[in-house]
């Protein structure tokens, strides 16, 4: 059967194929917004935040802006504002799925945020697979080229039909996750806002920003591992620490 034949090792080639894929241009451009409120049972007013972006389509090595609104009505004052972006895997061989943290920050600028006062600030955040060191689950873009890092974050699945259930084997989707953390027995109130991540065209602008990305990330990468050699561990304090420890406070 021509079909079994398997051929000799001599008389054979093998090789990888590395599918990138780009926004169609002509996609509708929107600006996703996102707002959560929260009222509590034994006071007035409510605590209202707002999370938005300029647009729904964002190329690998490319920043990122998140405006976020704060509007407190409440007796409760806001901590902190927790921001990260997370990539979401759905598995639709076995039905399951689950979502891994590529970029996140922290701050209490303007806080702590008092009883009828408001809030607006614009947070910056840039997903790259290069500082997603260590990181377990991640999907990532195969890298074929032993000379340059043609490593990238899995790109958002996007479907020809338009309709995301057409879409079959891995998914990858990303959203922002925007979280406040409230005073006493306050609590968190969170909001999220879907958008997508591609590749830029190839002799663009952005794909020239995202080779310097990239560079720029190995080398720091590289000064941190030579500063603390044999300490693998160190290098991934500030970012597996840190989620380990949160995901127990908000269990």
């Amino acid at each position: 059967n021509a079909d079994d034949y398997q051929g000799k090792k001599g008389s054979t080639v093998s090789m990888g194929i590395r599918k990138a894929q780009f926004a169609p241009a002509d996609l509708k451009e929107r600006s996703p917004t996102s707002t959560a409120e929260k009222g509590f049972m034994f006071g007035s007013g409510k605590l209202v935040l707002e999370a938005s972006l300029d647009k729904e389509v964002y190329c690998h090595g490319e920043d990122l802006p998140i405006h976020i609104s704060i509007n407190n009505q409440s007796k409760k004052s806001v901590k902190n504002i927790r921001c990260h972006i997370n990539q979401h895997c759905e598995l639709t061989m076995v039905n399951a799925q689950y979502s891994c943290k590529v970029a996140r920050l922290e701050s209490q600028d303007g806080c702590p945020l008092q009883p009828g006062s408001s809030l607006n600030r614009t947070f910056m955040l840039k997903p790259l697979a290069q500082n997603c060191y260590g990181i377990r689950g991640l999907c990532l873009d195969a890298s074929l080229s032993k000379v340059t890092d043609e490593s990238n974050l899995a790109s958002s699945s996007l479907a020809e039909s338009g309709n995301s259930n057409d879409l079959l084997g891995v998914v990858v989707s990303y959203s922002v996750k925007v979280r406040v953390v409230l005073s006493g027995m306050g609590g968190e109130l969170e909001t999220d806002l879907p958008f997508k991540l591609v590749h830029p065209r190839p002799d663009s602008l952005e794909m020239d920003k995202l080779k310097t990305e990239k560079e720029n990330a190995r080398s720091k990468g590289e000064s941190r591992r030579k500063k603390f050699q044999a300490q693998d561990s160190v290098l991934n304090e500030t970012f597996n620490a840190s989620q380990d420890s949160q995901q127990g406070a908000y269990e």
